[in-house]
């Protein structure tokens, strides 16, 4: 029944009798073009994952997964590749992983993501992250700090200074 019901909803709001999704992504060569008058560039990884899923929030998100990180953290990284490719060695003068919430990844494949990201890329940039308050014990604002992250966002910017 629920699938009948979900088939009339679709073709009455929208007229069609299923929803087809087509990867449609552009060459490298035609985003190099676009990208020839750019000197510098911004960027931006999102890691969806957080502990309990806030319904308020508006932004693409998954319940907290070992098994689904992983995968995401390889898939990040083909991702890279293919925009390290076309974005050479042009200056990225603004990093910002949001999510979701970052830290939930802090001991599972946020350090790798990192790392990558400063080998592929021109990094001439603090790192910017979010953060949840419930994950800032002092073990894992060491463990942030060591990953380079100089500033976290709580809802509020927070420098990390000190040692």
């Amino acid at each position: 029944m629920e699938r009948l019901v979900r088939q009339f909803l679709l073709k009455l709001l929208t007229g069609e009798r299923a929803i087809v999704l087509r990867k449609n992504v552009p060459s490298q060569e035609e985003l190099r073009a676009n990208l020839e008058n750019i000197d510098a560039i911004g960027l931006y990884l999102h890691i969806p994952f957080c502990e309990q899923i806030c319904p308020y929030c508006p932004y693409n998100k998954e319940l907290y997964r070992d098994s689904l990180a992983e995968r995401y953290v390889a898939a990040l990284k083909t991702e890279m590749d293919f925009y390290s490719a076309i974005v050479r060695d042009k200056p990225v003068t603004s990093v910002y992983i949001g999510g979701g919430t970052p830290t939930t990844m802090l001991h599972n494949g946020l350090g790798e993501i990192i790392d990558y990201m400063r080998n592929e890329f021109n990094l001439q940039c603090d790192i910017h992250m979010e953060s949840h308050p419930n994950h800032l014990s002092a073990g894992n604002l060491s463990r942030i700090k060591a990953l380079g992250v100089q500033h976290l966002s709580l809802g509020v910017e927070a420098l990390l200074t000190g040692t």
